[in-house]
């Protein structure tokens, strides 16, 4: 058997694009004519003398123009678009999903009019049609890649394509099934301004952890703290304290050493924070 190799010559065109040609019926209806469920019928073998009819130039040229055209589109990279009356069976692909020209989809399962299972329209059923792409990354069928459900952040004000925004807005369940399947309810998480945290039931890290369930939000705070201040320190002055910033030191304890509980506001901030990055935190959908 030949090893194959890729033809001399390419499809400019579609065989007879600009001729006379008939389009080839599912089945005739013109005694001799050509159909697609019959082919050429018997009469056009016979001769003409025993009442034969000859093939019709028409259906020859319509013929090769329908199979020609298939050629030249897969030739050029052409994959075809899903369609409910066709039967699937795997390794079919296809491509489907809004915008166009939507996404690759690999059959896992025989679907269709006349498979048992019926038309299945991928994106509807992961064990019948899975993205192509998710498919070899899981290598063959399993989940892979981001999942629907993760949080990820992105330099961009808007949440790129596959995402959605982490800003407590509602999306459609219908739109979003997977996404509405893993929340159990139809608003994203809500992480404006907000540093994450490690989910810690146990409270090993978070004193708050035992009782927070994930997605919780915890209000910000100073963690409790002593500051001594000592004899020699002048009344009035600064004693600057790592945690607390500077406290201004008392009369009353100048020469005497005691603990003063508490922080004071110096920065006129409103809050206590690290040194961080605007980033748009944004949820897999799909």
């Amino acid at each position: 058997m030949p090893i194959p190799t890729p033809p001399s010559a390419i499809f400019k065109r579609p065989f007879a694009a600009a001729g006379q040609k008939q389009t080839i019926p599912d089945t005739a209806s013109l005694p001799g004519r050509a159909s697609l469920t019959d082919g050429f019928p018997p009469v056009s073998q016979l001769p003409l003398n025993q009442g034969g009819l000859a093939p019709n130039r028409l259906d020859f040229n319509g013929l090769f123009n329908m199979l020609s055209a298939f050629a030249f589109w897969q030739q050029s990279g052409g994959l075809f678009a899903y369609s409910a009356g066709l039967n699937y069976a795997p390794p079919a692909w296809v491509v489907a999903g809004a915008p166009a020209p939507g996404r690759l989809w690999w059959c896992l399962a025989p679907n269709g009019p006349e498979t048992e299972r019926g038309p299945v329209a991928p994106g509807t059923d992961e064990a019948v049609w899975q993205d192509f792409f998710a498919f070899l990354a899981g290598g063959g069928g399993l989940p892979a890649g981001t999942p629907v459900g993760a949080v990820v952040m992105f330099p961009v004000p808007t949440a790129p394509a596959g995402y959605l925004p982490c800003d407590g807005s509602s999306f459609s369940a219908a739109a979003y099934p997977k996404l509405y399947a893993l929340l159990g309810k139809t608003v994203t998480p809500d992480m404006r301004g907000l540093f994450p945290r490690g989910y810690d039931p146990a409270g090993l890290r978070d004193p708050d952890g035992a009782g927070r369930a994930i997605g919780s939000t915890q209000a910000d705070a100073i963690k409790s703290h002593d500051v001594a201040a000592y004899a020699g320190e002048t009344a009035g002055s600064f004693l600057v304290n790592a945690s607390s910033g500077p406290l201004i030191l008392r009369e009353a304890v100048v020469g005497t050493p005691m603990t003063y509980y508490g922080a004071a506001r110096y920065n006129g901030a409103e809050e206590t924070r690290a040194k961080n990055m605007s980033l748009l935190f944004c949820i897999k959908h799909d």
